[in-house]
């Protein structure tokens, strides 16, 4: 492109980054991920509101105390504030990161939502 390269890659004899100016979903990329020789255990992506994959949704007061997301995908939800917007849902402060790991090593072993 007129401001740089459409895409760079970095890499060594075991490692590798990719990186391409192109539009992708996230079944594209999980799918790429999970194709690896060696695929990751778990994969955290951030942004896919709308996807079906389990997550955990994130919540600042200061934008929005109400959900964006699809509730049959959440598995729970973080926020700066107490007000739980799901009764049945767990709700964690954001401030409670062993809280939410312990969480989500819990729902690996059990959740039948991932495949």
């Amino acid at each position: 492109t007129a401001r740089g390269a459409d895409c760079t890659a970095i890499f060594s004899d075991r490692r590798y980054a990719f990186n391409a100016n192109q539009s992708v979903n996230e079944q594209y990329l999980i799918e790429k991920m999970c194709s690896l020789t060696s695929p990751p255990d778990i994969i955290i992506l951030e942004g896919f509101k709308n996807s079906d994959y389990p997550k955990i949704e994130v919540m600042r007061k200061s934008i929005s105390t109400k959900s964006v997301c699809k509730k049959e995908s959440i598995l729970c939800t973080a926020a700066d504030f107490t007000e739980a917007p799901y009764a049945d849902l767990p709700h964690f402060s954001a401030d409670q990161a062993r809280k939410i790991a312990d969480y989500i090593i819990q729902n690996l072993k059990t959740c039948d939502k991932i495949s």
